[in-house]
């Protein structure tokens, strides 16, 4: 796989979540992008006012990915009450009925209640081929 490859799978990585999440959960839930340092990330949660970043506070979701890394970093800001910090679990994408699941840590989240989850999976999981194939079918 090519830089150039790789770099469309990270973005198409980002977009993955867009499949499968949909509208937002209310009306102040939104999308949101930002590229920074040389990686991509899509945001969702909070709306942030034009102009400004997530607030790192109010971000239910991050997929984020520095081009060439050939990894995507995900994070879910909350979790369950019924889960623990330093457990671990699996996460599992899918789209078009197409899944990957990776192994994901479970981090404290004092301000929260309850942990959130990170993971990392590679940006050439079949789950990620599969949005890049849609990307482009979209485009057409």
């Amino acid at each position: 796989m090519n830089a150039s490859t790789r770099s469309g799978l990270c973005l198409a990585a980002a977009a993955l979540m867009t499949v499968g999440v949909g509208a937002p959960a209310t009306a102040a839930d939104a999308w949101s992008y930002g590229a920074r340092d040389g990686s991509v990330t899509l945001f969702y949660g909070e709306k942030p006012p034009a102009g400004e970043p997530p607030n790192e506070e109010t971000i239910q979701l991050s997929l984020s990915c520095r081009m060439g890394s050939g990894v995507v970093r995900i994070l879910v800001g909350e979790t369950s009450d019924k889960l623990k910090p330093g457990d671990t679990v699996r996460l599992t994408l899918s789209a078009a009925q197409v899944a990957t699941t990776v192994p994901a840590k479970l981090l404290p989240n004092q301000l929260a209640g309850v942990p959130s989850l990170q993971a990392t999976a590679p940006v050439g999981s079949a789950v990620f081929n599969v949005v890049a194939r849609l990307g482009r079918a979209g485009r057409g």
